[in-house]
């Protein structure tokens, strides 16, 4: 049996037809971001002046998202430690609490401003010690703990800040968001 040339053109236009109409939308940074969970399911994510972060390992022996819970009844003060890197970029985003209230079921909010003492915040590369961007006196910002398990060591949240660097050049994380377990 012969097949007529527009017989098969119809059938290769119809092919590649619902091949490209199966293809799978790209998604918006936004819509790159991880649910609001509170499972302690190992999520991290914001949007970096409009881009999309998530920790990623390549592969090497470190944790990509990491959060210590640090008290001990001999030091006069305790802190909450949150680092996440996207090692194929070397870019982190991480965030200091000092003496933060830890108590299961409640959720507390802290402004990320130096001059309160309470929550410092850095974004970028770390060079001899100083964060590539990180926040100061000026800086705008909350960091928001919307669920807390101390039992089952969960810790979930939001997050939103302006970092400068050096030069006093401003980065902005927006929509930050995330649902991890913590050591202590």
């Amino acid at each position: 049996m012969k097949l007529n040339a527009n017989v098969v053109l119809f059938f290769l236009f119809a092919i590649l037809s619902f091949t490209f109409s199966c293809s799978k939308k790209k998604l918006s940074p936004k819509e790159q971001l991880p649910p609001l969970t509170h499972t302690g399911a190992g999520t991290f994510g914001c949007l970096i002046n409009g881009q999309f972060f998530k920790p990623k390992w390549n592969g090497l022996w470190r944790a990509t998202l990491e959060c210590h819970f640090v008290s001990h009844p001999s030091l006069p003060y305790s802190s909450l430690n949150i680092n996440a890197e996207n090692q194929h970029s070397y870019f982190n985003v991480l965030f200091r609490l000092q003496n933060p209230s830890i108590d299961s079921g409640s959720s507390f909010l802290y402004s990320i401003n130096n001059d309160t003492g309470k929550v410092f915040a850095a974004c970028g590369k770390a060079q001899w010690g100083r964060w590539e961007f990180q926040t100061d006196e000026n800086s705008m910002g909350e960091f928001k703990i919307t669920y807390l398990d101390i039992v089952k060591r969960i810790i979930s949240g939001t997050f939103w800040f302006d970092a400068y660097d050096s030069t006093g050049t401003v980065i902005h994380v927006t929509d930050g968001r995330f649902d991890i377990s913590y050591d202590s």
